[in-house]
């Protein structure tokens, strides 16, 4: 391929190849990178605009969406959720007026068949939403105020 005689014994130097190339593109008119370029970029410009035009009329039309998949089922509420409810509910339609006192946390866990932890958990829940009043000593009641905010718990 580099080799003036095509039987390839001899090698052409490599600044021959350069300056063959160089007067070359003198020739075409093409010496400077940016007028080659320039030149081009039209053309590819224009063919990557008709292109596209062509591959947007062969794409289907967008359709509506599918519907959506079903929602996940509904996990049941934790045993503390259905106590906090349930203490919920009496404290607010008038079951349990103000200052009426809970049961303790242990009567809560009996009642409901859980571990004392989680009625405890409830009750918390209940002091969060200002509901119930809890005092260390004493046992937790229904706040008299329900935007009052609690000591402890």
């Amino acid at each position: 391929m580099f080799s003036p005689r095509a039987d390839g014994a001899t090698w052409r130097l490599p600044g021959s190849l350069t300056q063959q190339y160089r007067r070359l593109v003198t020739r075409l008119g093409h010496s400077e990178g940016g007028t080659t370029l320039a030149y081009y970029a039209a053309w590819v410009r224009e063919a990557d605009q008709h292109a596209s035009r062509i591959l947007m009329r062969r794409l289907p039309t967008p359709r509506s969406p599918p519907n959506p998949p079903p929602a996940p089922p509904k996990r049941p509420p934790s045993p503390y959720q259905t106590i906090a409810t349930e203490l919920r509910t009496a404290i607010t339609n008038g079951t349990l007026p103000p200052g009426t006192v809970l049961p303790t946390v242990q009567q809560l866990a009996t009642t409901h068949h859980v571990a004392p932890s989680t009625a405890h958990r409830a009750i918390t829940q209940l002091v969060h939403e200002h509901l119930i009043t809890v005092t260390r000593g004493h046992r937790a009641h229904v706040n008299d105020n329900p935007q009052q905010q609690t000591k402890e718990v």
